[in-house]
């Protein structure tokens, strides 16, 4: 790898309200400019946050895309992809169980409950995953 894609290796991208036509618009797919960016770019990744996720069926079609945009880059390197879901009042993954947030689970006092949280929103984003598939 050259210094360039080292470098770019380290970067993960956001996707966020998109210009167009003087109005602002949702990224929920790639345009021809995100598109020119991936495949000329060797980024780690891309962080999805809630503007960029409308439904399970979207999400799964726009992250293709994505990596089919960094399959067409130099490297042919996969992108990582993730979202912004903290769980509580940081809730992206609308197919996803909402939970409370992370200071009032905490406030129980109840690490049963932590550990149910946990394996709720596991089961969620594998849930998520396994359609992806």
């Amino acid at each position: 790898m050259t210094t360039e894609h080292k470098i770019e290796q380290i970067i993960m991208l956001s996707l966020r309200p998109w210009n167009e036509n003087g109005k602002n618009t949702h990224v929920t797919s790639l345009n021809d400019v995100h598109k020119k960016l991936i495949e000329e770019h060797n980024f780690v990744g891309i962080c999805l946050f809630a503007d960029n996720i409308t439904s399970t069926a979207k999400t799964v079609a726009f992250t293709s895309e994505i990596q089919q945009a960094a399959m067409n880059s130099d490297t042919g390197i996969p992108m990582l992809i993730s979202a912004d879901q903290e769980s509580g009042s940081i809730y992206r993954i609308g197919t996803s169980t909402h939970t409370s947030g992370n200071m009032s689970l905490g406030a129980t006092r109840d690490p049963k409950l932590v550990r149910k949280m946990g394996e709720e929103t596991y089961q969620s984003a594998s849930s998520l995953l396994m359609f992806m598939r």
